[in-house]
C-alpha cells in the first residue's frame, strides 16, 4: 500500500485532521512516523495501524469514562435508598 496522508487517514477514521496529528504527538517515538525534508509525515502501514490502534483505544476509553459516572450515580442512589428503608 502507498503512503497515506494525514487527510485520508481522517476521512478514514471520520476525525478531523487536528486530532490525527494529535494522536501522532501522543505515539511511542518507535510508533510515530518519519518526516521528510519538507518537514511532512510519510505515513507508512506501521504508522497507519498505530494511529488507528491509538484511537481505537483512546475512543474505547472514552466511552467508558461517559457511561462510568451515570452508573456510579445509579449505584449511589440504590444503595442509598436501601439504607433508609
Amino acid at each position: 500500500m502507498a503512503n497515506k496522508t494525514i487527510s485520508s487517514i481522517a476521512k478514514d477514521l471520520k476525525i478531523s485532521r487536528a486530532r490525527v496529528y494529535q494522536i501522532i504527538d501522543m505515539l511511542d517515538d518507535n510508533e510515530k512516523p518519519s518526516k521528510d525534508s519538507n518537514d511532512r509525515y510519510v505515513i507508512d502501514d506501521s504508522a497507519v495501524n498505530a494511529i488507528r490502534k491509538y484511537y481505537a483505544n483512546s475512543n474505547t476509553k472514552a466511552k467508558q469514562e461517559k457511561t462510568s459516572p451515570i452508573d456510579d450515580k445509579v449505584l449511589d442512589n440504590s444503595t442509598s435508598t436501601r439504607q433508609k428503608g
